[in-house]
């Protein structure tokens, strides 16, 4: 258990000074810092030395003097304690404890280490896929510029072609071709004359129907006068008729 109580001074009876090769990890307690005033002093720069609180391993929270110089410069370090060791099963909590958070520290680097070998094959695949992309750019460059180069030779072979045909052309071949074109244009002019007869017989046509509705209509018209003739005989008739009775009862 730990050997100092509430309100007591930096001036009492210490243990004999220990010995120690390193100087262990410290922590900050406001309630025991600063310089160690009336205390066994460092025995290689007879100074005073600071208060400190152990934080590493089965020390942990054991109080304990170092020198203020040799911390700094020279590492003399350590110069006695001033509690007691902790009991054994505070030791073994403590050991748990720092072994709990070593495994854990350890998990912790391990897992930092994959995420940084995941994010570097990450950077790896996305420089990969930008290359791929720039190639398929250049790819796609290249085989417009053989498309191009290919037209532009076709092209040329064409007009090689057309000029060495037009090198090739004789007499009767040019009269041939003055010839053909003669009867092209003769055959445009016969087509234009049946296209304006096409267009009189639609026009004629359009004439006969009107000339034919005009027909039925003057047949309506006389139909109906020879109805309305008709009619009138008939009572022409009846009247006589009836005269020729009258006239025999006389």
């Amino acid at each position: 258990m730990p050997s100092w109580k509430d309100g007591e001074s930096s001036t009492e009876q210490l243990d004999e000074p220990m010995d120690m090769d390193y100087v262990p990890k410290t922590c900050e307690d406001i309630s025991f810092v600063g310089i160690a005033v009336g205390g066994e002093r460092c025995r290689v720069h007879n100074l005073e030395p600071n208060r400190c609180v152990a934080f590493e391993g089965m020390n942990t929270g054991r109080r304990f003097y170092m020198c203020s110089v040799g911390h700094i410069l020279y590492n003399c370090g350590f110069v006695a304690w001033v509690d007691e060791e902790w009991p054994a099963t505070l030791q073994n909590a403590l050991r748990k404890l720092w072994a709990m958070y070593h495994e854990a520290n350890n998990t912790i680097i391990e897992e930092r280490i994959k995420n940084a070998k995941l994010v570097q094959e990450l950077v790896e695949d996305r420089n990969k896929f930008k290359n791929y992309n720039t190639l398929m750019d250049d790819v796609d460059k290249f085989t417009k510029e053989t498309e191009k180069r290919v037209m532009e030779k076709k092209l040329k072979n064409m007009n090689e072609e057309m000029n060495q045909i037009s090198d090739l052309a004789t007499p009767e071949l040019e009269a041939e071709v003055i010839k053909l074109n003669s009867e092209m244009f003769n055959l445009k002019e016969e087509k234009k004359h049946w296209e304006k007869e096409r267009e009189e017989l639609k026009t004629e046509k359009k004439q006969w129907e009107k000339e034919r509705e005009k027909l039925k209509e003057e047949n309506k018209k006389t139909e109906c006068m020879l109805f309305d003739l008709l009619k009138v005989c008939n009572a022409n008739k009846e009247k006589l008729m009836k005269i020729k009775q009258i006239v025999g009862q006389l």
